[in-house]
């Protein structure tokens, strides 16, 4: 068994078990983009475990740091994973909402939301999300992932502009792999 597949079945256990409402490939291919597959991987800015989870995250999860045991870890990624694709709801599209949630996860939520709210002052919608839902909560090209990319490289959040370049092509990296791994799955 290669390296890529040892995890599936935990993997999928974990998607199952915290209700992840999308494919655990994106969880796989997630896992082999943040570690390689190595359940003892750290970060240079000290990630840890096979879902590159921060100690501070992974203890504002559950209390507990998880960082090298690998069910703890693809637990409390997954469940973070899922609560920042579940505070995407103005996304609804399901594809462009996985994006953004991957961008939350990596660059952090905040840079994700600055993004969506230039892009709904750009449309003369309000810029604060609350504002938009009490005026009617009108689409627009703002909730697509090109846009949402590209206003990512525009923002700024307390005078700090996020490393957009490396959230876009994490972003991009997954995307790419999942495509590949699913079109995989069918051909078998």
């Amino acid at each position: 068994m290669n390296a890529a597949d040892r995890f599936d079945s935990l993997i999928r256990y974990h998607c199952h078990k915290v209700g992840l409402p999308f494919h655990w490939l994106w969880v796989k291919v997630q896992a082999g983009v943040e570690s390689n597959f190595n359940p003892k991987a750290v970060s240079p800015v000290g990630a840890k475990g096979l879902l590159q989870l921060m100690p501070g995250t992974d203890m504002e999860i559950d209390d507990d740091l998880d960082a090298f045991d690998i069910e703890g870890n693809l637990d409390n990624g997954i469940r973070y994973l899922k609560d920042q694709y579940e505070k995407l709801s103005e996304i609804p599209d399901h594809f462009t909402r996985i994006r953004c949630a991957l961008a939350s996860y990596n660059g952090g939520r905040g840079y994700v939301n600055a993004a969506l709210a230039l892009g709904r002052k750009a449309e003369g919608q309000p810029k604060d999300y609350q504002a938009w839902r009490d005026a009617g909560s009108r689409t627009g090209r703002w909730q697509t992932w090109p846009v949402i990319a590209i206003n990512l490289t525009k923002i700024k959040l307390k005078g700090r502009q996020p490393d957009w370049q490396q959230m876009l092509e994490y972003v991009d990296r997954i995307t790419t792999r999942f495509i590949e791994y699913e079109t995989a799955q069918l051909e078998v």
